[in-house]
């Protein structure tokens, strides 16, 4: 921490996400469909998901425990062959992965099953904005002439923060001298993140305007704390403005997470910055890059001829 007075606001701050597990569900398969998931493997998804839900009767897919996933598995375990089991496992684990990575769950529940380890979301493709793409989504949110919304994009590329902290973001949080944020994740933990001096005079120049002194960064109209559903619906306008279509809240994060590998960050910063519990969940960012590396190469790289 380089402020000593950023202490004096960590407190425990969370937003209370209150969801049916059709809306779940639905958000789900939202984002399969934003990656280009193709469609038989969506639906495929969806059942297992529901198949699930409809067991655990009256109980929410964010209280699950690993016994409510092994008592599922076993029910199941009598009259379906090897090969289906293991796809309900696989489709449930990615199914929580997602849920982690969008901050609904603090850790996944996934238990080990049959010698087989969880699969993990992130190996999953995931998606992130080039620099093309960025300049689109700029220009929409400043031709949109909304500061608001602007500031919640920069902020999220500038930080790398999920949305459940820059919803509990404050302006006491700020650090101007280094310049730097206080942001609080996963299980209410606090992490200290250094900005750009451009970031941090656009948030000067933001607050200004909006004559926030303390409290809440991002407001509704009744300057009471911003909801997730509005940055949620923000994104979902910006999605079909722009026609990206993979276009969502944690695209930004990821593109944050990528741009900062490719010019040559370290991955251990990056887990601090990101608030990762473990670094292998941080060590995806430079597989993609290499992964796209080896793409570029195979298509672009002059032919060799060699007798």
């Amino acid at each position: 921490i380089k402020s000593n007075y950023l202490f004096h606001h960590i407190i425990k701050r969370k937003e209370n996400i209150k969801m049916t597990n059709e809306e779940l569900i639905q958000k789900w398969i939202k984002y399969l469909t934003s990656i280009k998931r193709r469609k038989g493997t969506i639906v495929s998804y969806e059942g297992t998901i529901n198949m699930f839900s409809e067991f655990l009767m009256d109980k929410s897919l964010l209280d699950v425990t690993k016994h409510d996933i092994r008592s599922f598995l076993t029910e199941e375990k009598g009259h379906l062959a090897k090969a289906t089991l293991n796809r309900l496992f696989a489709t449930i684990s990615s199914f929580y992965y997602w849920a982690e990575d969008e901050d609904l769950v603090e850790d996944h529940p996934m238990p080990s099953w049959r010698g087989r380890p969880t699969v993990k979301w992130e190996n999953s493709k995931i998606e992130y904005l080039n620099e093309k793409e960025k300049e689109i989504v700029h220009n929409y949110f400043a031709k949109k002439k909304n500061p608001r919304d602007m500031m919640i994009y920069n902020f999220m590329l500038g930080t790398g923060a999920r949305v459940s902290d820059i919803l509990v973001a404050k302006a006491e949080d700020i650090d101007w001298e280094t310049p730097g944020v206080g942001l609080f994740g996963k299980g209410e933990k606090y992490r200290y993140v250094p900005i750009r001096e451009e970031l941090a005079k656009a948030l000067e120049k933001y607050l200004d305007e909006k004559e926030i002194k303390s409290g809440y960064i991002f407001r509704n109209r009744k300057r009471g704390q911003l909801s997730q559903s509005y940055i949620g619906w923000t994104f979902d306008q910006a999605q079909e403005a722009t026609k990206i279509k993979k276009l969502h809240p944690h695209i930004v994060r990821h593109t944050f997470a990528t741009d900062f590998i490719a010019n040559g960050g370290s991955l251990a910063d990056l887990k601090e910055i990101l608030g990762h519990s473990s670094i292998t969940t941080t060590a995806i960012y430079p597989r993609i890059i290499r992964e796209n590396l080896i793409k570029s190469v195979k298509m672009y790289s002059p032919e060799v001829f060699v007798e």
